[in-house]
């Protein structure tokens, strides 16, 4: 500091007694406010496409918050009730977390359907009525700013009840089970270190960052839960390169028992939406990751998956606004190399072997004023890089995607 400013900020400021009305203990509860509340009504037309027919399901939903100031105690509630079907069709997603402990707990019950995912060549919805409770506890072992050090545990029991079965008729070439209805009484403990410093484009392309998080999720025998042992090992890391940034990222995966049979351990066909959502962390499954430039699951007991992006500056900003509520931001080119293995067993003669190399665009999407990353990509096995050389893997061939998906995993 070459000089100091002319006014400076006194280490201690004594309360002016002309503004104090009152003394007494703060109490978080009594500070529970209000933040909003929206309903509105809803209507699905069912199979036959129309409203107010024997087949349809209309109805009223809404959601509502309450939050404390200081953050002890945070209470979300989304429910809805059918009119025609109230039994089948009404739903709840009630979430509360309380910040006064060490850890901080968070309750959630539901009867609500988990977010869709890609099963085979339909989507898979599950209707899922339980409870988890989870607990986190920061460590704080490391003195280094921008640094978290974490342990985790959550207790879950939900019964999964899969929707529309018809749909999945076409699995015999995939190696996936059909959806099956059952419970999952699991128990899931784990621990992170995730270092990141704050950046203006996080969202897009991380300056630097490391993060590794393990953890296992045990069945419990009870109740109609499955007996099964889940460990899964997650790590990236950025970094500077020549022009740009270097992300790599690692997991590992295996189960041991049984399990339902969409809960699989391998490599996923497509992507799914990978963006942290509020409220719902307790209704998502464990994710299986994709190599770009493959459209085909591999299935078995153990993974391993990795992947190397090429991340570079932001080129430009498409500064476009759509209705006020959707907005294009910067645009930054990405090279990538994935590569996975997914075997049964000790069978790691036979396993799947996979490596997928492209190029992709992301962009920022702000909606509602959340930023999310998304991107378009091109992908091919890098066992037909010859053919493209040689023209004979044309652009028609190649995997086209597009993916909603966080710059980092966790």
């Amino acid at each position: 500091t070459e000089q100091r400013p002319q006014l400076t900020i006194p280490d201690t400021i004594e309360p002016d007694a002309s503004l104090i009305r009152d003394r007494r203990s703060y109490n978080s509860w009594r500070n529970l406010t209000h933040a909003i509340t929206i309903g509105l009504p809803y209507g699905d037309p069912g199979e036959d496409g129309k409203l107010f027919t024997s087949d349809d399901d209309w109805g009223v939903f809404g959601n509502t918050l309450f939050i404390e100031p200081l953050g002890k105690h945070q209470l979300a509630v989304l429910a809805g009730v059918s009119v025609t079907r109230p039994v089948d069709k009404s739903f709840l997603l009630a979430s509360y977390t309380n910040n006064q402990f060490r850890p901080s707990l968070t309750l959630t019950a539901y009867r609500f359907p988990s977010p869709s995912s890609f099963y085979g060549s339909s989507i898979l919805v599950e209707d899922l009525t339980g409870a988890d409770l989870a607990a986190e506890l920061p460590l704080d072992l490391i003195d280094r700013p921008y640094t978290i050090t974490a342990v985790a545990g959550r207790v879950r029991y939900a019964y999964a009840e899969p929707l529309a079965l018809d749909r999945f008729d076409d699995l015999d070439n995939t190696g996936l089970g059909v959806p099956e209805a059952g419970t999952r009484f699991d128990v899931q403990l784990g621990a992170a270190y995730k270092f990141q410093r704050p950046y203006r484009w996080n969202v897009i392309t991380p300056l630097d960052g490391t993060g590794l998080r393990g953890r296992v999720t045990v069945g419990v025998p009870a109740l109609g839960g499955d007996t099964f042992v889940r460990p899964d090992v997650l790590g990236y890391w950025i970094a500077p390169a020549p022009g740009g940034r270097l992300f790599v990222k690692g997991r590992a995966t295996a189960t041991f028992g049984e399990t339902l049979s969409q809960d699989y351990v391998g490599l996923a066909r497509y992507d799914d939406v990978d963006i942290p959502v509020p409220f719902l962390g307790a209704l998502t499954l464990d994710d299986a990751e994709r190599v770009r430039g493959y459209q085909s699951y591999a299935v078995g007991t153990r993974a391993l998956f990795g992947s190397v992006e090429y991340r570079l500056p932001i080129l430009f900003d498409l500064q476009t606004n759509l209705l006020g509520l959707v907005r294009l931001g910067p645009v930054a080119p990405v090279l990538f190399a994935d590569g996975g293995l997914v075997w049964t067993g000790s069978n790691l003669d036979d396993a799947a072997r996979r490596v997928g190399v492209g190029g992709e665009l992301a962009n920022v999407l702000t909606l509602g004023g959340f930023e999310i990353r998304h991107a378009l990509g091109l992908a091919a096995p890098a066992s037909r890089l010859d053919e493209i050389w040689d023209g004979e893997y044309g652009f028609g061939d190649a995997d086209l995607y597009y993916r909603l998906q966080a710059a980092i995993p966790f």
